[in-house]
């Protein structure tokens, strides 16, 4: 059932798409313009994946192998931009940089001219790298603090100075952890919706939503997604080229890991304090002083609506984010103690979910679940109506999340050590039992990160929820997005620090969570 579950949303789109006859792609093909499409997806793909590469991997670089000026500080604040949605950050860019901004405001006190240079390709390009870069850095930072200090010895007994055993010998030692962070990266910027809508640029997220919302077309809408559906894969596939059939391990002992910190010339402190003190500020401190400064500055907030609206976020993430673990966790189970090859093709297909675009997901569980709530209501004349519910979008959480949730849950069972297995397969006690009395214990903290993880996926999450949504059943996203699409930035301003605030919490909890197990207690 969670094989077919999975696999359905790409059958049906790729069935339904083979339909259309060569004069409909045509007309399809004019109409969405294309090519436009594809051009302005390959540009985000590429310069979002390099320049997130740059400010993740160097500032994690840094803040681990360094020593200077703030550097504990600086290595909490990097991870501060995983609560701001791309597309919070979007607005409040348009609106500190805009017409009315202050930099317009400084530069033309008359507005007799103004700058607009961010609502175009290259500001989306800048958002969503900004948006992004934290998951290049926290991934990098695990694999540089790990990282035996035996290479840095080698480099320096070979002569390389810092910049070439950078280049040549630890990116290489990386390059999995790399890759993993960078697939991350090119499935958010290619599942946005939010940022690209406000800033104006067209790609298949927004034409997806066009010919649903905009001209009713929602046939035309699945041929676009599978368009889309392509593109992740040939980047599944030039990453697999990328990774090639190299398999990597560490041969040295976890106890020779740590690396002491290098001191930094006063010129060379200067630079990396000012480099990640950029990285900060244009990325989370710019868009939340704008945040505030539109709240004050707002006439009247409806605080009843946004208090339901924070409810149906909050209750959204909490219950989609359960059922998300529960089902990492029994997958979990049945692939370390029951192994074979369904648990092994269920994994896959988990994993290969987190590709699927909200919108993407949006097309392809909507019209099935009508069609089987017209055939169940046929055939026993009750009228069921599931696309009406919340059922619609707790499967498109499901299955465009359940990767989230999968890999620090499979991490934790990885860990069980032989023992533990075999004094659970001696009990005759049900799998149940099993899973409370002698599993959970262990997968705790594993536990923990994936219910933080998913619910911040969830809590941001936008065209999945916008589009699938049951009729007046708004969130705190959708309410950003409908008030951002009509130019009200003010009153956008509170949601969009509401759900900055839920995704903060469980970013701060974690990092207190990863700071206690790094540092027990004796």
């Amino acid at each position: 059932m969670v094989a077919a579950a999975f696999a359905a949303p790409f059958v049906y789109i790729t069935l339904t798409s083979f339909a259309f006859s060569p004069e409909e792609f045509r007309e399809i093909f004019n109409r969405y313009d294309l090519f436009t499409l594809l051009l302005n997806t390959f540009v985000l793909i590429v310069c979002v994946g390099l320049l997130s590469m740059t400010f993740g991997l160097f500032s994690a670089w840094f803040v681990t192998m360094y020593d200077f000026p703030l550097r504990k500080l600086f290595s909490v604040l990097l991870i501060f931009p995983l609560a701001f949605p791309a597309y919070v950050l979007a607005f409040s860019w348009t609106g500190f940089f805009g017409f009315s901004g202050i930099i317009n405001k400084t530069l033309s006190p008359n507005s007799i001219f103004f700058l607009d240079i961010f609502r175009n390709l290259a500001g989306a390009t800048l958002v969503l790298s900004f948006a992004l870069y934290p998951y290049i850095y926290l991934i990098a930072k695990s694999a540089f603090a790990t990282m035996g200090k035996r290479s840095l010895e080698v480099a320096n007994i070979h002569g390389y100075s810092d910049f070439e055993a950078f280049f040549r010998i630890i990116i290489p030692q990386i390059k999995p952890w790399l890759i993993s962070g960078l697939i991350i990266v090119w499935f958010e910027t290619l599942a946005d919706f939010g940022a690209v809508s406000i800033l104006s640029v067209d790609t298949f997220t927004t034409a997806i939503y066009k010919a649903w919302y905009g001209y009713f077309k929602i046939e035309e809408s699945l041929l676009l997604a599978f368009f889309l559906l392509i593109k992740v894969f040939i980047l599944l596939w030039v990453l697999r080229l990328i990774e090639g059939n190299k398999y990597y391990t560490q041969t040295e002992r976890q106890d020779t890991n740590i690396a002491q910190k290098k001191n930094l010339s006063p010129f060379y402190k200067s630079l990396v304090f000012i480099f990640l003190t950029s990285l900060c500020t244009l990325s989370f401190a710019i868009p939340s002083a704008q945040l505030f400064h539109w709240i004050f500055a707002a006439d009247q907030l409806n605080l009843s609506d946004i208090s339901q609206y924070t409810f149906n976020t909050f209750s959204l993430a909490v219950a989609g984010a359960l059922c998300i673990v529960l089902l990492s966790l029994y997958l979990g189970f049945c692939n370390k103690f029951y192994k074979n090859k369904l648990s092994g093709a269920v994994g896959y297909l988990v994993k290969s979910g987190y590709a699927y675009p909200g919108s993407v997901l949006a097309v392809a569980l909507f019209i099935p679940i009508i069609n089987l709530s017209q055939n169940i209501s046929s055939f026993t004349g009750v009228s069921l109506n599931m696309q009406s519910t919340v059922l619609p979008l707790f499967l498109g959480y499901i299955i465009r999340f359940s990767a989230v949730a999968s890999a620090p849950v499979n991490g934790g069972y990885q860990r069980l050590k032989k023992s533990v297995l075999e004094s659970a397969a001696l009990l005759t006690d049900s799998v149940s039992s099993k899973l409370f009395r002698i599993v959970l214990p262990v997968l705790k903290p594993g536990i923990i990160s994936a219910f933080i993880l998913t619910f911040i996926d969830i809590s941001k999450e936008m065209p999945l929820t916008l589009m699938t949504r049951p009729f007046g059943f708004d969130t705190l996203a959708v309410k950003i997005y409908g008030l951002t699409s009509e130019g009200e930035w003010e009153r956008a301003a509170l949601p969009a620090i509401i759900i900055v605030f839920l995704g903060f919490i469980p970013i701060a909890f974690s990092a207190l969570l990863r700071r206690k197990n790094v540092h027990p207690r004796s």
